[in-house]
């Protein structure tokens, strides 16, 4: 209940205060009590599903990246602002990041429409492994061109093959070659998507190295200190 108040504050305050209005406005009958519990419960209720729809909503796939998008955009620019780069460099990388966001977005929607790809993408979690590359160079922009493999080779080649596995795919009465050429197509696809996931674990664990050495190279100081 604690927790519902706290969320709902403003509305909940927002209702009483209408309340009390109706309430002092007309003379204080039972009918005047029950109209106004009525408008209290009912616009509560409306709010409370507004929000629930809301977060549902938000929750779609593809509103869900519209905002992971804005959301990364926005802090490249941030991080961008306060690099020692030239306003070419700047554009050059806001481009190139804006490019393979959009190129994530349409790789998400076509894995989708077909249950191969769909298996693929279960099987490897490429987009996720994308997604955090993104991110990986919205808070470090100066890590770009560790990431020109996965930004200039694997994320389009992969985007290509996948539009034409699809175009191919979806032609009716397909010999047994074109079978034999999808077959060789799915396992490429799988292979470049492993090898996005491979340079998420790379890159990241790259990091986490670097981190572990900052901390143990603290350690050895504080215990210089200490000494």
């Amino acid at each position: 209940m604690f927790k519902f108040i706290k969320k709902h504050w403003f509305a909940i305050g927002f209702d009483l205060l209408l309340a009390a209005l109706l309430y002092f406005c007309n003379p204080p009958t039972i009918s005047t009590v029950v109209i106004t519990l009525f408008v209290l419960f009912l616009v509560i209720g409306l709010q409370v599903f507004c929000h629930k729809v809301y977060r549902w909503w938000k929750q779609l796939p593809g509103i869900q990246h519209f905002y992971r998008k804005e959301h990364t955009m926005e802090e490249l620019s941030q991080k961008l602002s306060q690099a020692q780069l030239s306003n070419k460099d700047v554009l050059f990388i806001e481009d190139t990041f804006s490019s393979a966001q959009k190129q994530v977005q349409l790789l998400q929607k076509q894995f989708r429409k077909n249950n191969q790809l769909k298996a693929i993408q279960e099987k490897t979690n490429v987009i996720a492994a994308c997604q955090g590359l993104l991110d990986l160079l919205a808070k470090n922009p100066e890590q770009f061109s560790r990431l020109g493999d996965f930004l200039y080779h694997y994320l389009p080649n992969l985007v290509d093959l996948v539009t034409q596995y699809l175009e191919v795919v979806n032609r009716p009465l397909a010999s047994q070659e074109t079978k034999d050429i999808l077959q060789q197509s799915e396992q490429t696809i799988t292979h470049l998507s492993l090898a996005i996931v491979d340079e998420y674990h790379r890159l990241t664990s790259s990091d986490l190295s670097g981190l572990s050495d900052s901390i143990r190279l603290a350690q050895k100081k504080l215990k210089e200190i200490q000494k």
